[in-house]
This record gives structure tokens, sequence and C-alpha cells, in this order.
């Protein structure tokens, strides 16, 4: 199963950008991992480029 299957983007953002035009602007994104989780997480980094800034906390 690739990434692409493996992982879903949810929440608020994923509403405002795909439904919501002129909705609420956010930094983050929530994503559910389907499968082994650590497995998803390992596939990210590998493919996702390493972050600007460290994470926020909340």
């Amino acid at each position: 199963m690739s990434s692409a299957t493996r992982v879903h983007f949810i929440g608020g953002t994923a509403l405002a950008r795909t439904h919501l035009p002129d909705g609420r602007l956010s930094e983050d994104i929530d994503l559910v991992a389907v499968g082994s989780r650590k497995e998803v997480a390992t596939e990210l980094d590998a493919t996702l480029p390493a972050p600007s800034r460290a994470p926020t906390a909340g």
C-alpha cells in the first residue's frame, strides 16, 4: 500500500482547503495513519522535506 493511501488529511484545515475558500487559515494539518503508525511515519520522514522551523506545542 502506498503512502498516498495510508495517510488521510482530516480536520478543519482539510475542510478549509477543500470546501471553504474563505475559511480559517491554519499552519498545522491533521493526518491519520492507516495501518502501522511507525511504518507510515518512517515513509513520511523519508518523503517530506525537513521542517523549516520547530513545531509548536499544543
